[in-house]
């Protein structure tokens, strides 16, 4: 049971890392299209989000690489 812990961890970890991934490329859809209809406010908060989920994303990355 213990052996099947870290693939499990691992797993989690890395369907995590696809989901906000997804969303990152929804955001960056979603900023283009604001940048392109001179919508500043939103193209700004979806990159601002977008760094976000980068970031959380490079942390669950480190995560992975530890364990």
């Amino acid at each position: 049971m213990s052996r099947n812990r870290p693939i499990q961890v691992t797993t989690a970890v890395l369907v995590y890392v696809i989901l906000l991934f997804s969303l990152q490329i929804f955001l960056l859809v979603v900023a283009v299209e604001g940048f392109l209809e001179h919508d500043a406010s939103l193209a700004w908060s979806a990159t601002a989000i977008s760094a976000l989920l980068a970031a959380g994303s490079l942390l669950f990355y480190r995560h992975l690489q530890r364990g």
